[in-house]
């Protein structure tokens, strides 16, 4: 029976891809007999060890490729009718297209990430546009309320005034002097009367943008589980 022992390996980088030769050189094995030292010390010590097989080399070399995926062919060996060397040519091809692989490999990879990149970049446009609308929809809708209490406030205050003529003495003093307060306060917290324009832009910060990103990481594309 023969095997391959390691008796060297060979590094080789093509572009910067490394890929390594492991040399292996066939054995035979045999039934491993003792040498006379051996047979004395089996004898005489019963804790005493010899191999169960001897291995022979024979001179013909294995060739393994190791690093990328196989393209072709990965192990190269001698044969009766053909030695490894021979084979050189088509090793080296093998080890180009691995280097040729690994460079398209890189691109894919190159591609996929500037993709990644670019969606997330559209995804985090669309997520500002849509945080300024949210935002300025939050502003209106606080603006509708305070003109609806504002209205609300107002014809109670007209109420308070009609019911303060009702009254007489020191009960109507006294109501006179809120309703005037109170006059005073609605008329100057007039919502229609300040500033009318667009709400301030809200700064598109990682917190403030991740409701509208889409699942996607407000912190750039390179968060993201893909």
């Amino acid at each position: 029976m023969a095997r391959a022992q390691r008796t060297g390996t060979i590094h080789v980088a093509v572009r910067g891809h490394g890929v390594d030769i492991i040399v292996k050189e066939r054995s035979t094995r045999s039934d491993h007999v003792l040498t006379a030292k051996e047979q004395r010390d089996k004898e005489r010590y019963s804790w005493s060890y010899a191999p169960r097989y001897d291995f022979t080399p024979t001179g013909r070399l294995h060739l393994e490729l190791s690093g990328g995926g196989a393209i072709r062919q990965g192990t190269f060996q001698d044969t009766k009718t053909q030695q490894v060397e021979t084979k050189l040519a088509v090793l080296l091809q093998e080890i180009g297209l691995r280097a040729d692989a690994a460079d398209e490999h890189e691109r894919r990879l190159e591609r996929e990430r500037q993709a990644r990149e670019a969606h997330w970049e559209r995804v985090r446009a669309r997520a500002a546009v849509r945080l300024q609308e949210h935002h300025q929809a939050e502003t209106l809708a606080t603006q509708v309320d305070r003109w609806h209490h504002h209205r609300l406030e107002g014809d109670y205050i007209a109420a308070l005034e009609q019911r303060t003529k009702e009254l007489a003495g020191d009960e109507r003093a006294a109501a006179e002097e809120w309703v005037s307060w109170a006059r005073r306060h609605h008329d100057s917290s007039d919502p229609l009367q300040g500033a009318i324009a667009m709400p301030e832009v809200v700064q598109p910060t990682p917190d403030a943008l991740a409701p509208f990103m889409e699942g996607l990481s407000p912190y750039g594309p390179r968060h993201q589980s893909w």
